[in-house]
C-alpha cells in the first residue's frame, strides 16, 4: 500500500485563540505549563499522561482552545471518537477559525463513514486554507465513500489549481480514474505524478489501487515493466530487483540481540549490554517557553540510546528510567527484522518493499512520510543534529496490530542515506503535531 493511500492525518499551523473569560494570570501561566507537559507526554507517546495534563490545563483555564484541540487529538488516537468530536467542538466554539480542529473532525467523521459530516468539516478547512492539500485529499476520499467520483475529480482539480506541483494530488487522481475505469486519464495523471516525483513509479508497482492498469502497455512502459521483468525500474536504470510488498514493523522487529530496547530500564540495559562507552547530555528548549529539558544519550558501539525529559543535568540515567528513542549507528548492530546500517537502497527495497527516497532539503510537509521524517529528526533533538544527511527513507509501524493498551507505541523508522547506503537508522515518534 503506497504512502498516498494511507489515512492522511496531517496538521497545519495552530491558530492561537484569545482568552475571553476573566482568568487569573497565575492560572493562565500554570495552565500553559500543564499544556506544555501534555505536549511533552504526547511526543513521548504517553497518551494517558498527556490527557491528564490537558485536562488540568482546561481546569485552570476553561477558555484554552489549544488544550481542547490537543485533548481532542489524543482522544482520536485512543479511538474515543465521540469524546474527541465533542472536545474539538469546544475548541471551535472558542475559536471559530480553528482550521486544525475542523480538519480532525473531518478525519474522524471519514473514519466513521459519516461522509456528509466529514465534508462539512473539510470544506471549512479549505475555506480557511485553500492550499491545504491534505484537506482536499480527505475531502476527495469522503466523496469517494459516497461514490461521487466526478465530484472527487473536481475536488482534486481544484486542489491542483492551487498546488499544481504536488505529486500526491496527481497520484490520487490516477487512483480515482482507475477505479472509474477511465484508464487513459489514469495513465496521464500517473505520468504527471511520476514526472514530479520519479519515486512514485516504484510505489505504483505495489499499489493495489492501481491494479486495474496492470495489463495496459502504456502502464507497463511508464513503470519500466516488460514481459521478462517483474519489477525492474528502467526509469532510473537501476539493476533488476525483486520488490516485495510494503513492509511495516512491530515492536518486536526492533529487538537487538533478541532483547527489547524501547521502554526498557537503564538497569536492564546495563544487564543486557554492560556499561556504555560514553554518556552525553544535551538540552532542548521546550516549545513556547523559556524552559529547557535535558536529555541523555547512552552510547554503545553502533547503538545510541536516548533517555529524555530531565529537569536537570544528570551524569547518567536513574536505574528505573527507560529508553524512549534510539539510533543504530554502526554495521555491527542488526535489528530483529534484518534492517541494519550498510544496506544499499536496492537491498532495502528488495527486503522491505518499494519506498521513496526523500530529499531532506526539499520535502513536502503535506506528505505523511516527509512530515514524519522531519518530526523524528527534529523534535526534541539538538539543532542540526542530522544536518550531514540529505536523503532518507521511511518505514511506518503496523498500527493495525497495536492493542488498545499499546497506543503509546506509535513509532517510525528513518533510514538516513549516504552514498546510496543506509548510514544511520533513527527510531522515533512520527507524531505530526
Amino acid at each position: 500500500m503506497c504512502i498516498l493511500m494511507m489515512s492522511l492525518i496531517g496538521c497545519n499551523k495552530n491558530t492561537q485563540s484569545e482568552h475571553v473569560a476573566d482568568v487569573p494570570q497565575e492560572n493562565v501561566e500554570e495552565a500553559k505549563q500543564s499544556y506544555q507537559k501534555g505536549i511533552h507526554f504526547h511526543e513521548e507517546g504517553d497518551l494517558d499522561e498527556a490527557l491528564k495534563a490537558y485536562d488540568k490545563a482546561i481546569q485552570l483555564d476553561t477558555d484554552y482552545a489549544e488544550a481542547y484541540y490537543e485533548k481532542g487529538r489524543v482522544l482520536y488516537m485512543m479511538q474515543d471518537y465521540d469524546k474527541a468530536i465533542q472536545t474539538l467542538d469546544v475548541a471551535i466554539k472558542l475559536n471559530p477559525n480553528y482550521a486544525d480542529a475542523y480538519f480532525y473532525k473531518g478525519i474522524i467523521y471519514r473514519e466513521l463513514k459519516q461522509y456528509d459530516k466529514a465534508l462539512q468539516a473539510l470544506n471549512r478547512v479549505i475555506e480557511m486554507d485553500e492550499k491545504n492539500t491534505l484537506a482536499y485529499i480527505n475531502k476527495a476520499r469522503s466523496l469517494q465513500g459516497l461514490k461521487k467520483y466526478h465530484e472527487v475529480i473536481q475536488t482534486l482539480d481544484s486542489a491542483i489549481e492551487q498546488v499544481p506541483d504536488d505529486d500526491s494530488l496527481h497520484y490520487e487522481k490516477a487512483i480515482v480514474y482507475s477505479l472509474m475505469g477511465n484508464f487513459d486519464d489514469a495513465i496521464k495523471s500517473l505520468t504527471k505524478s511520476i514526472e514530479l516525483n520519479p519515486n512514485n513509479a516504484k510505489i505504483a508497482r505495489n499499489d493495489d489501487a492501481l491494479s486495474g492498469l496492470n495489463d495496459l502497455e502504456d502502464y507497463q512502459v511508464l513503470l519500466g515493466i516488460d514481459d521478462n521483468e517483474s519489477s525492474d525500474n528502467t526509469l532510473d536504470n537501476s539493476d533488476t530487483i525483486d520488490e516485495k510488498p510494503l513492509w511495516k514493523f512491530n515492536l518486536e522487529d526492533l529487538y537487538v540481540n533478541e532483547q527489547p530496547i524501547l521502554y526498557v530500564s537503564y538497569e536492564e540495559i546495563i544487564d543486557h549490554f554492560s556499561e556504555p562507552m560514553k554518556i552525553d547530555s544535551y538540552q532542548v528548549r521546550m516549545p513556547g517557553t523559556e524552559d529547557y529539558n535535558y536529555f541523555l544519550r547512552v552510547k554503545y558501539e553502533g547503538l545510541d540510546l536516548e533517555f529524555i525529559f530531565y529537569d536537570e543535568i544528570l551524569e547518567k540515567p536513574n536505574p528505573g528510567d527507560t529508553v524512549k528513542r534510539f539510533d543504530l549507528t554502526g554495521q555491527n548492530i542488526e535489528l530483529a527484522s534484518g534492517l541494519k546500517v550498510g544496506m544499499t537502497v536496492d537491498e532495502v527495497i528488495h527486503e522491505f518493499g518499494a519506498r521513496e527516497v526523500y530529499d531532506l532539503n526539499n520535502t513536502k510537509t503535506t506528505e505523511y512520510e516527509a512530515s514524519a521524517i522531519n518530526h523524528i529528526l527534529t523534535a526534541f533533538k539538538p539543532e542540526n543534529y542530522y544536518s550531514q544527511y540529505t536523503q532518507a527513507m521511511y518505514i511506518d509501524m503496523d498500527y493495525e496490530k497495536i492493542q488498545p493498551n499499546e497506543v503509546f507505541a506509535y513509532m517510525g523508522l528513518v533510514l538516513l542515506i549516504k552514498d546510496n547506503k543506509v548510514d544511520r537508522i533513527v527510531v522515533g515518534y512520527p507524531n505530526l503535531s
